[in-house]
This record gives C-alpha cells, sequence and structure tokens, in this order.
C-alpha cells in the first residue's frame, strides 16, 4: 500500500476550533489535554498510554489513543506555518508506535472509533511532512496504516451507528489516498447504508440525542464536501435530506436559545446561530415531539419511543417544559460516559419527569419495527394541541401517558393511565430545574418560580404528593442534574406514588398563567374540561 497525497484527498479529522491553539500550544510544551476541557497529562519519554484517569477513564483513553492532540497540532501548524508543530506531531504519534511496537494496547486501541480517527490523523501526518520535507520512516507508517486498513474493512467490527461513519470516513481516505477503489466503495456504499439507517424520513437522526444529530450530520456534510473535492458525491438521494436535517436544528431549539439535553447531549447554547422555527412537529420514529407556542413563549418536548437503544436514556413518558424562556421541568442530562455513580443515576427512570412503575422496564432493540414503545397519537388543531405515548416495555404491564395542550386558555393537563397484572407501585415524577423554587400552595398545588416567571402545577384532590429533596452524598443519587460534563447541581422532584395498585389513572394540570378553576370529566371516548363558560371535548385513547 502506498500513498500519493495532495492537499485533495488528505481530510483532516477535526477543523480548527477555539479550543486548537490552546491544546496545540500546551502539547508543545509537553502539556496534553487529550480532549477540550479534560485533565492535562504531562508528556514525557516512556509516556503511559494506558493512564487511567480517576472519573473519565473510558472517554480519556479513547482520545489518548485516537490521537486527537495531533490533530490539533496539525491544525495548528495550518493556521501558523510553524513546523515545530509537525515536529511534535511526530514525536507523539512515533511515541505511540513505540508502545504498539511492543506488544501493547488498551480496550480503547483497537476500538472502532479511534481506528477510523488515528487514519485520517496519520495521513494527515504523513502529507504534511512530506510537504515540509520532514524525514520519517514510510515503511513504519505504512505497515500501521496497513493494519488500519484491514480493520475499517472488517464487518465483524463495523456498527451502524456514528462510529460505523467514522470507520467508513477513513476507509474512503485510504481509498482514495491509495488509489484503493475497493477500500473506496467499500466505506462508500456502508456510509450510505448507514445514513438510510440512522435518520428518519422527516430527518431526525435516531440516536436519541440533539446533540448526536448536530454531529453525525456535521460527519455527512463534511464528508460530501470532502468527496466533491475529489469528484465524487454521496448522491442526490442523500443530499436532498440534508434541508430536513437542518430544520430539525430549529425545530427542538429552545426559546432560550438553547438544544435540550436529551439522550446523551448536554445543555448547550446555539452557537452556530441556527434560527427558531415556531412549529408544531413529531418524529415517532425518534420518539420525539415538539409543541410550540410563539406567543406564549411555550415549549414541550414529550420522549417516547426509539428506533435505536443507541444512546438511549430511560427516559420514555417523559416531557421538558420551558415556558418565557425558563426551564420548569428537565431532562437530567448527560453527566459523561463513565461508570460512576452519577452516570448510572442520570440514564435511568428515576432521573426523569415521567410516569412508570417502581422498577426497570425492557427497550427492545427491535423496538422500530415492534412498536413496544411508542408515541402513536399527536393532533394539531387551533384549540389544542395533544400527543400520546405509551410504553410496553414491562413484562405484566401498559402504560400510556397523553399530553394536552389548551392554546388559548395557556394550560397543559397530563393523563396517566396504567393497567398490570400485578400489584405495582406507580410513580409520577416530575423532575425540576435546579433554578427553580417551590411554593407549596396547598395539598396539591404548588407554584413553581424560576427567575420573574412562575407556573402553577395542580394534582386532584386526594392525592399524596412528595417533595424530593437532591442528594449527592448518598451511594445512590438522588434529584440531581448534569448541567456540563462531569458536573452535578441538587434540584428537587415532585413525586406522585401509588401503592399496591393494579391500575393507575391520574392527571396534573399546568397553569402557564393565573390559576383557574376547571372541571375534568373523563368519557368513554373522551376527556371533558369546563373552564369558565367553555366545554373543551378532547380525545381519549385507549391504554
Amino acid at each position: 500500500m502506498n500513498l500519493d497525497l495532495n492537499e485533495n484527498n488528505v481530510f483532516p479529522l477535526l477543523e480548527t476550533s477555539n479550543n486548537t491553539k490552546r491544546i496545540a500550544e500546551k502539547a508543545l510544551n509537553n502539556i496534553i489535554e487529550p480532549f477540550p476541557k479534560f485533565d492535562d497529562i504531562e508528556f514525557k519519554k516512556d509516556f503511559d498510554w494506558e493512564y487511567k484517569h480517576p472519573k473519565v477513564e473510558t472517554s480519556y483513553q479513547l482520545y489518548l489513543q485516537n490521537l486527537r492532540v495531533v490533530n490539533e497540532l496539525l491544525n495548528q501548524y495550518r493556521e501558523t506555518a510553524n513546523v515545530e508543530f509537525i515536529f511534535k506531531s511526530k514525536e507523539i504519534i512515533e511515541s505511540w508506535f513505540d508502545y504498539i511496537d511492543a506488544g501493547n494496547e488498551t480496550k480503547m486501541t483497537w476500538y472502532d472509533h479511534a481506528i477510523g480517527a488515528r487514519s485520517q490523523v496519520l495521513i494527515d501526518f504523513v502529507y504534511n511532512a512530506k510537504k515540509e520535507k520532514i524525514s520519517i520512516d514510510e515503511n513504519r507508517y505504512m505497515n500501521i496504516l496497513s493494519k488500519h486498513a484491514e480493520l475499517l474493512c472488517d464487518d465483524e467490527i463495523h456498527r451502524y451507528n456514528n462510529h460505523g461513519i467514522m470507520m467508513d470516513k477513513a476507509l474512503i481516505v485510504l481509498g482514495l489516498a491509495t488509489n484503493n477503489e475497493s477500500f473506496f466503495l467499500k466505506g462508500y456504499e456502508r456510509v450510505k447504508s448507514i445514513f438510510w439507517v440512522t435518520y428518519s424520513d422527516n430527518g431526525v437522526h435516531l440516536e436519541n440525542s440533539p446533540e448526536y444529530h448536530q454531529m453525525v450530520f456535521g460527519l455527512y456534510e463534511g464528508l460530501e464536501e470532502y468527496l466533491q473535492r475529489n469528484n465524487r458525491s454521496l448522491g442526490v438521494e442523500v443530499t436532498n435530506m440534508f434541508p430536513l436535517i437542518r430544520k430539525y436544528y430549529s425545530l427542538v431549539l429552545k426559546p432560550d436559545n438553547k438544544f435540550p439535553p436529551i439522550g446523551d447531549s448536554f445543555h448547550v447554547n446555539n452557537s452556530n446561530k441556527i434560527e427558531n422555527i415556531w412549529e408544531n412537529f413529531s418524529e415517532p420514529a425518534a420518539g420525539i415531539s415538539i409543541i410550540k407556542n410563539k406567543k406564549s413563549l411555550l415549549y414541550l418536548a414529550f420522549i417516547c419511543g426509539f428506533s435505536t437503544i443507541t444512546h438511549k436514556h430511560s427516559d420514555d413518558l417523559s416531557f421538558i417544559l420551558n415556558y418565557k424562556y425558563k426551564d420548569f421541568f428537565v431532562d437530567p442530562g448527560k453527566f459523561n460516559y463513565s461508570t460512576s455513580k452519577f452516570r448510572k443515576y442520570i440514564v435511568k427512570r428515576q432521573a426523569h419527569s415521567s410516569f412508570s412503575l417502581a422498577k426497570n422496564y425492557k427497550k427492545d432493540k427491535l423496538n422500530k419495527i415492534h412498536k413496544t414503545i411508542w408515541t402513536d397519537k399527536f393532533l394539531d388543531s387551533s384549540l389544542y394541541t395533544v400527543v400520546s405515548g405509551y410504553n410496553n416495555g414491562y413484562d405484566d404491564a401498559r402504560l400510556r401517558r397523553t399530553i394536552y395542550y389548551l392554546h388559548q386558555e395557556n394550560i397543559i393537563i397530563v393523563f396517566d393511565n396504567g393497567t398490570s397484572k400485578n400489584l405495582d407501585t406507580w410513580h409520577q415524577r416530575l423532575n425540576l430545574d435546579h433554578n427553580v423554587t417551590l411554593e407549596h400552595l396547598s395539598d396539591e398545588k404548588f407554584k413553581l418560580k424560576n427567575d420573574d416567571v412562575s407556573i402553577t402545577l395542580e394534582f386532584p384532590e386526594n392525592i399524596d404528593v412528595n417533595i424530593l429533596n437532591g442528594n449527592t452524598k448518598s451511594k445512590w443519587p438522588r434529584a440531581v442534574n448534569s448541567p456540563s460534563s462531569g458536573k452535578v447541581v441538587k434540584t428537587h422532584q415532585i413525586l406522585n406514588t401509588k401503592e399496591n395498585a393494579s391500575e393507575f389513572n391520574d392527571y396534573f394540570v399546568i397553569h402557564l398563567e393565573e390559576p383557574r378553576l376547571l372541571n375534568i370529566f373523563e368519557e368513554s371516548n373522551s376527556v371533558q374540561v369546563k373552564l369558565d363558560d367553555k366545554i373543551y371535548e378532547l380525545p381519549k385513547f385507549l391504554i
């Protein structure tokens, strides 16, 4: 295998960012920051490529092994033309080569993500080293790239998700850089197949995370630009979907100009200045529905269902609520990918504003086909919007949540119904943003306030509602949110529990403005809401 490199067929792993200069200059001084904001580690002779970080061991290992710091060095070289960044890249790479040649490896060394990323980094380095006439042992580089190519072609370790895309992207680059059409076609056909598997017909990425929607689309956009530089393309069938994928950014964006931390996502700002689109939207295949109202500045996202368990949390039948730019009911976030107690908590049903049993439910890997957990109803009229989904992931129980939003009244009604073959414990749980304060107005009524915005939460009479305070000290955390990587803050949860029951049938009301007296009656096929001199007849759905 020989490399025939030019400026068109070289594809840097990552573009220059606000972190590039800092990371590259630290590396020049023998301090490695493996990933932005990760703890530093000193680079020296006999560097410990197996260093185990006490908090983020797996992620830290991954970014060491994929040589991400070298990409930042090469990016800074492109910015400054300072060849010292290439010499330092060579030193770090060949330290890793020595580590591998000695027969060493970690579980991340030949992991799909690392293989794909490192392949691009190595090709990028060889191109720039040759351009600057810096001496390298080309046979050594070609031997290691040959092993990478063999693994990139291996269908046994290839997965149809974002890691598979990284492998295929690297294989496409190797194919063009070595004039090997079989490499190119292998990666090209697989990456197009992944596109149709991982995006819905409405352009929503199916890995249960707004953050991964953006990240994966960035991979495809970058790949298409690269292919076009080499007189290739993913094809119009794929590129015609790009506008729909971009639109989803605007649909899922909250009024406060942040993206919701659903699944493995952080609660991040809209740094790309994406425009907010005030449209209601539902995508059952992705398990997400959005209700927006520009006049009242309402944002509600309902989570129920999935097509893949990748990055999926136990958040079915949960919802988040932002009103007048303030968060009230929130997803707890991501924390990180460690095995810490906080990560284990964040992904569980107890961390979400959901309706559930006091036990875990199963997530069917073929849920896209079987629809065991699904959002099956979404109706949008001039008077109201209703979304409803069910969770049949328990062995002997069925649960349904239906959310009604009455536009003119600015009232939300949440109905929860369930039936079980056993005497179970049922939970209605509301996870609050950590900035929300509670005022107990009565046994069943609460005033929730975030800064200068308040809403009122009302349960029916004779409901025993408890307030759970945040706890970070115990073995099992409770009521905590993760606002950023590796960080947690204590919050509060509102919990309605029904014990030793085979059925559950309750509702609660969210008054976005001053609370008003309303009467709710369930009929066989409808829910009637009497409010002042108005009667709303709303559709009712079976469990």
